[in-house]
């Protein structure tokens, strides 16, 4: 069981979509040491819009606290 806060890994995702160079799937999973991630998915519960190249982009402006 984890003991950081519940969103700490949601943040860290909206942190790595929004960085300049965006993510990869690979940097992603590293990151948070999961065998898996849908960068879709998790961007989509953070309501960010994606723009794939070989790298995944968010595309929406940063989202409101509390959502």
């Amino acid at each position: 069981m984890s003991l950081r806060p519940r969103g700490a890994k949601m943040a860290k995702i909206e942190r790595m979509l929004r960085r300049r160079k965006g993510v990869t799937a690979k940097e992603m999973r590293e990151a948070l040491g999961w065998p898996a991630v849908s960068i879709p998915q998790r961007a989509g519960q953070l309501g960010i819009k994606l723009r794939k190249e070989i790298r995944y982009f968010a595309i929406t402006p940063t989202t409101q606290k509390g959502r």
